[in-house]
């Protein structure tokens, strides 16, 4: 029980809370004993027990150390002891006051529980808001609008970061503070995507026709892209929509293609399923996967080509006046983890450069000369035919895939008299073709075409394990045709039955049921016998 309570006959100490102590027999019982040199409240000690019995237990005092017997457990003990009586049994409720405490010892929470604003001198320093213009795009037009910003106060100073509303309890996607999108625009893409496998492309260019009704202008298809995969980032899916294994982001993504199919009017006596193995289908024992096809064989050196393609950037002198002395923290930061970015490139190029000379020279002075430390410092720019070209080098797939047969054969022959005028016999391997057209001279890389020729003949030779004529033409009709019959069969109503006569012309008629089938059957046999 918890309440205040008098002690009988005598006002210096009081009862105020009692309560069993959670899966165990004591008591913890509280008291407020009055002072020995003031009345006043300040002047009061509160005596706590914690037992059955007052002759045993433990008592605490406020005002002495704990264990002491001090005047005040001494006044408290006397009241507690008439009032529990010699036997131990619990107390009266009788005996506790009738007016209700003002509050309790044992209570967490306050009756108030609305927000209380601090101080002001405490509070936290606001920055200064600013209102900009920007567009909102809808499902039929597009409004203009205002928005109120207020600059980032981690970001640094020269980035020009703003904080903007979220904007979602209005149904509304806000892209940069300056383009704001409805969710009802970008849901309509992603219902259209789900269902129908609409492209990007296609979606805007529907848009803009829908636009141009109310005369407005839509946006570009690179835009929205850039707004529907950001926008696509906050929707609360199940995360089941990725590999395990690669992640989010996987090097190598595999699309479904288009299905095909054969139509009716085409389904003849030499059209069988490419799965259906017949006596004349070609026996291949000796194939077998190789799994080591690409053009280099070190992995760790294809990741690090693919890593020192992308440089990051040089961090930015530091600024010598910044008032803000947050934004000057948060600049130091960045500078740092800036610098230890470009330390790390630089080592990369180094172990890039070292791999590359292993496999073929031209190959590691072409990479050198485009991503090396003196390029990087400069600021150079690489040409991106040469970063696709490298990035094919580093793929992760077979060589085959860059260098087909063809191209194989016309690089050989181009290898007899590698001139100028004969590059375009290289038109098949584009990567290397784009290369070495922003060439003044291709002798320094004849090397690195015969290190691609050879590495490229090495794989196809592997491959090629056994040398097997294809046939061509139609080919005759297989015996077994019961793929066909499972295919009428599995028809409810036998809409349709294909006769294909060897020397009678093709007869094709609607049945509407099995009988009138074998009708027709039975007819046909009689005019073969005659």
């Amino acid at each position: 029980m918890t309440a205040s309570i008098d002690a009988p006959g005598d006002e210096k100490a009081t009862i105020f809370y009692r309560q069993q102590l959670p899966n165990a027999p004591e008591f913890l019982t509280m008291f407020s004993v009055e002072g020995c040199s003031t009345s006043e409240l300040k002047g009061r000690a509160i005596v706590s027990h914690i037992g059955v019995q007052p002759s045993s237990g433990s008592w605490k005092c406020s005002k002495h150390a704990e264990g002491t017997l001090c005047l005040h457990v001494r006044d408290a003990f006397e009241p507690f002891q008439a009032a529990i009586g010699e036997d131990g049994q619990e107390l009266d409720p009788a005996i506790f006051c009738k007016t209700p405490a003002l509050a309790s010892i044992a209570r967490t929470e306050a009756i108030s529980h609305s927000s209380i604003l601090p101080p002001i001198s405490l509070a936290l320093k606001v920055q200064p808001t600013d209102t900009r213009s920007c567009r909102i795009f809808m499902l039929f037009t597009v409004y203009e609008g205002t928005i109120e910003v207020q600059p980032c106060p981690t970001c640094p100073v020269a980035r020009r970061r703003l904080i903007g509303p979220d904007l979602v309890e209005l149904g509304l996607f806000n892209f940069n503070n300056s383009i704001i999108v409805s969710h009802e625009l970008l849901d309509e893409y992603t219902m259209a995507f789900v269902t129908s496998e609409t492209p990007f492309n296609a979606f805007v260019t529907t848009v803009t026709h829908r636009y141009a009704v109310s005369g407005a202008e839509f946006i570009g298809d690179d835009l929205f892209r850039s707004i529907w995969f950001a926008y696509a980032t906050c929707l609360a899916m199940e995360n089941d929509m990725q590999c395990t294994r690669c992640g989010r982001c996987p090097d190598t993504v595999i699309w479904d293609g288009i299905t095909l199919a054969f139509g009716r009017k085409h389904l003849s006596a030499t059209l069988v399923p490419p799965t259906q193995v017949s006596p004349q289908s070609l026996q291949r024992p000796n194939v077998k996967n190789h799994p080591r096809q690409q053009l280099l064989l070190d992995p760790a050196l294809r990741k690090l080509i693919r890593q020192a393609v992308n440089p990051p950037k040089l961090p930015d002198p530091p600024a010598k006046d910044i008032s803000d002395r947050s934004a000057s923290n948060a600049a130091q930061i960045e500078e740092g983890c800036q610098s230890r970015l470009v330390v790390e490139h630089l080592a990369r190029i180094d172990a890039v450069y070292e791999g590359l000379s292993k496999e073929c020279k031209p190959l590691a002075r072409l990479f050198l000369d485009t991503y090396g430390a003196v390029a990087f410092a400069k600021k150079k720019q690489a040409p991106m035919v040469t970063t696709r070209f490298f990035l094919q080098i580093a793929a992760e797939e077979s060589v085959l895939q860059m260098v087909n047969g063809t191209a194989l054969v016309n690089l050989e022959e181009f290898l007899k008299a590698p001139q100028v005028n004969h590059l375009t016999k290289i038109l098949a391997i584009p990567g290397l073709y784009r290369v070495l057209k922003t060439q003044p001279l291709i002798d320094p890389f004849i090397p690195l075409l015969r290190w691609l020729a050879q590495r490229a003949t090495v794989v196809l030779q592997e491959l090629s394990v056994e040398c097997i004529p294809l046939s061509t033409g139609a080919t005759a009709a297989v015996l077994d045709s019961d793929w066909k019959v499972e295919l009428f069969t599995a028809c409810p109503r036998y809409d349709i039955a294909l006769l294909i006569l060897d020397s009678k012309p093709t007869i094709r008629r609607m049945f509407q049921s099995p009988e009138e089938t074998n009708a027709v059957n039975t007819t046909l046999n009689m005019e073969n016998e005659d």
